[in-house]
């Protein structure tokens, strides 16, 4: 892995456990990135440990998965710890246009934003303010 590619990397740790074995039971995924954290879980009236820490790896997965495809722009390279390697190709090679800044909507415009819009405008009236300054 390259230097700059480093700050990149995401540990993520999975846990599965059953109480009662089988019982109640319940599944987690931590994804750690630099400091950033971020949780994924899910439980179950009924099962094993066994099949908790199998959901909660293959519910690591499948978010991987749901990230590489909601992010088009991607690359993600997954290697378990057997060092086995899951790749998701990025499928769009270029990034998307920088989007536009917008001008306000009326009804979204809080009073004293809206006084400091009037006192700064160089329109004559105010069906001109109006015309001019919202979308």
């Amino acid at each position: 892995m390259k230097k700059d590619q480093e700050k990149y990397k995401i540990k993520i740790y999975t846990d599965g456990a059953a109480k009662g074995n089988p019982g109640r039971a319940g599944w987690g995924v931590v994804f750690l990135m630099g400091n950033k954290v971020f949780e994924i879980g899910g439980r179950s009236d009924y099962a094993t440990n066994n099949q908790m820490e199998l959901t909660a790896a293959i519910e690591a997965l499948k978010y991987l998965k749901q990230t590489a495809i909601a992010n088009p722009h991607l690359h993600l390279i997954y290697i378990n710890p057997l060092k086995e390697k899951i790749e998701f190709p990025r499928v769009i090679n270029e990034l998307p246009k920088e989007p536009k800044a917008i001008k306000p909507h009326p009804y979204g415009v809080e009073i004293g934003v809206l006084l400091r819009m009037l006192k700064g405008t160089k329109a004559k009236n105010l069906l001109g303010f109006f015309e001019k300054e919202f979308s």
